[in-house]
């Protein structure tokens, strides 16, 4: 993960990853359609006190999460992410740390609800993966909103055909939905609902968790 992750500290390409969405109507609608995927996710869990974007990156969805709390919290590898979503928004956040996703320096319980966007199909191994959804439960009172990808799609089978045809490596991990289940059940939480970007099309889905009660 190291190479992958180098780029993101470097302040010229976080702020080209900033506006990338905003050059190409495409990348405007895809923007508009995870906008609205996050904010149907958060109404699951209803207007809460603290949220945590945990890798936040250079901010994107800082005003809906503004929308469902009081105070949005911030959370990047890269200080240069941190940077350029400041810079480029008028959010104003509670706290913004350089911090990674698996081991986050918050107390536990800090706050309301943990919210995580397009790490996760990143991260292919699984026990990163786990660690990852452990400190994100540690960290949160009760909820837990991630994406992931999914398989069983067109996304899925084209590449599926493209790897056939040239295999070569990819950042991207293609899951099961029981899989995906099996491991929130591992970090200690429950799947409460289930969000599709485009269900048969994209392999994005929202993941709505919820932290089983300490026995």
């Amino acid at each position: 993960m190291e190479g992958f992750e180098a780029k993101y500290r470097d302040a010229s390409f976080a702020r080209r990853y900033r506006d990338k969405r905003r050059r190409s109507w495409v990348g405007r609608i895809s923007d508009r359609v995870e906008q609205r995927l996050a904010g149907r996710a958060l109404r699951v869990a209803g207007r809460v006190d603290e949220i945590l974007d945990c890798p936040c990156g250079a901010g994107r969805f800082w005003p809906t999460l503004a929308r469902y709390c009081e105070a949005v919290h911030a959370a990047d590898q890269s200080a240069d992410m941190l940077a350029a979503g400041r810079e480029g928004s008028s959010v104003v956040l509670q706290s913004a740390i350089v911090a990674r996703a698996e081991s986050l320096p918050h107390e536990s319980d800090a706050v309301d609800l943990v919210f995580s966007s397009r790490l996760l199909h990143h991260v292919a191994d699984a026990d990163d993966r786990v660690r990852i959804l452990q400190s994100f439960a540690r960290v949160s009172r009760r909820w837990v909103v991630f994406s992931t990808w999914e398989t069983g799609n067109r996304t899925h089978s084209r590449h599926r055909r493209r790897d056939a045809r040239r295999p070569r490596p990819s950042n991207r991990v293609f899951l099961p939905m029981e899989t995906i289940r099996a491991e929130v059940v591992l970090a200690g939480m429950r799947v409460v609902r289930v969000l599709h970007k485009l269900r048969g099309i994209s392999p994005l889905v929202m993941v709505v968790c919820e932290r089983e009660p300490a026995a």
